[in-house]
């Protein structure tokens, strides 16, 4: 099962015919609030989010899944997509652990390829391969590493002020 989350609707559901095609069964969402709260109602195989996103990014959807204790979700690949061209855009993923990268617009080609590299390499990170040691000693706050153009965490996940709770 795949849970894709992009605020555009033809956005969420080319990539559903895309997925389908390739045996996945797509529940599709237009934030990161409504894709956390199904990923910790349904096991999911495979996660695609756009960044921007309302009320809650890609990033943090990402940045939530990837501190979670419960291993169900902190082991679910996640394909980020987005049309932002930065260059701190690719290294943060790589850091917050996404396992693959795709720049808008969609292509049927890439999307195919990063979804077959995922499954034969699900903990495999888009750059560098982080474990979860790494992501949970990292104590450093989001707003540090991050440009302030991206809607992220402000704080660690958990925190008053963090949109996915």
């Amino acid at each position: 099962m795949c849970l894709i989350a992009d605020d555009i609707r033809s956005s969420r559901e080319v990539l559903c015919s895309w997925l389908s095609e390739l045996g996945y069964e797509c529940i599709l969402v237009a934030d990161g609030i409504d894709a956390w709260r199904e990923a910790n109602q349904r096991r999911f195989d495979l996660i695609i989010t756009d960044i921007e996103m309302p009320q809650a990014s890609g990033l943090d959807l990402l940045h939530a899944l990837r501190r979670e204790t419960n291993s169900r979700l902190y082991a679910i690949p996640v394909i980020v997509i987005s049309s932002l061209i930065d260059t701190e855009l690719r290294p943060l993923i790589a850091q917050l652990g996404s396992s693959f990268f795709m720049e808008k617009p969609l292509s049927k080609v890439v999307t195919e390829m990063a979804v077959k590299r995922v499954e034969l390499h699900p903990g495999l990170s888009c750059e560098n391969a982080n474990t979860k040691a790494d992501v949970a000693a990292d104590q450093t706050s989001t707003e540090q590493v991050v440009s302030p153009r991206f809607r992220i965490l402000r704080s660690q996940v958990g925190q008053p002020d963090s949109p996915l709770q």
